[in-house]
């Protein structure tokens, strides 16, 4: 990405900020609600972390103050988890390019797992800089679209598994390390999600909290009335848990067992 440098009041709210932002960046005004601000921060490792959302009433630079995670820095971000929703923003030359720099960084922090023949065809497109045609390509990509998040502990296989979590797409995809040091890759369907809590709402959870209600949101906007019916229908739930040990937090995924491993 790059940096975009900004004359804002403490008191500005995030949504004031975003549309600064926008406006200098020439993002159309009708598609802000496509993009948010959120707290990135980049690792000595090479990590990139999301850790929050920028609420629309929060005071980003009070927020950055007080942030107990060093590094922290303000970025924009699209903020749907739907991928194909991306076709909404290719006939504004600002969203393009926002798209075009965030995809190269996921690919870049491999966030996304493009195949040997994507990431060639990928790297020669741009070196060509044909931005629409990288993003047509990466939306074949697994997890294009998806929030990483920051590893965790899990109950599934088996209690004490840790896990790397993306969310997107209408699914949490976890690759989970098994006590023999094999992995298992498990995607858990959000549309069969009962219900859900946590408990702690701390900068991961908050993030995996806000991602999950974003999809359903998406979700309720294309779902049919059949559709509704056949998840009514299902019974015995299933409770998977994610935790994040260092501070005690988790949260807790409620699904409906029949349609859990299909």
């Amino acid at each position: 990405g790059r940096n975009v440098r900004l004359d804002i009041q403490t008191s500005d709210t995030a949504e004031r900020v975003l549309e600064v932002v926008s406006y200098k960046m020439g993002l159309s005004r009708e598609l802000i609600g496509y993009f948010s601000l959120f707290f990135i921060q980049d690792h000595s490792n090479g990590v990139l972390s999301v850790v929050k959302k920028v609420a629309e009433f929060e005071l980003p630079y009070v927020s950055l103050q007080s942030m107990k995670e060093s590094d922290c820095k303000i970025g924009i971000r699209k903020w749907y988890m739907d991928p194909s929703l991306d076709k909404m923003l290719m006939d504004c030359r600002a969203s393009v390019n926002l798209l075009y720099m965030q995809a190269l960084q996921e690919i870049e922090k491999n966030w996304v797992k493009p195949t040997d023949g994507q990431m060639q065809k990928l790297e020669s497109l741009q070196k060509a800089a044909n931005k629409m045609k990288v993003l047509e390509l990466v939306q074949e990509v697994q997890h294009y679209g998806y929030i990483q998040l920051d590893p965790c502990t899990c109950d599934y296989p088996e209690v004490g598994c840790s896990a790397a979590v993306h969310v997107g797409n209408n699914e949490i995809s976890c690759c989970i390390k098994l006590p023999s040091n094999q992995t298992k890759a498990v995607s858990f369907k959000i549309n069969r999600v009962r219900c859900w809590q946590v408990t702690f709402l701390v900068s991961t959870l908050l993030t995996l909290h806000s991602c999950l209600k974003k999809i359903i949101s998406e979700q309720l906007m294309k779902t049919t009335k059949g559709d509704k019916e056949m998840v009514s229908k299902a019974s015995y739930p299933h409770l998977l848990v994610l935790k994040y040990m260092a501070a005690g937090q988790q949260l807790s995924l409620v699904y409906a067992r029949e349609f859990l491993w299909e």
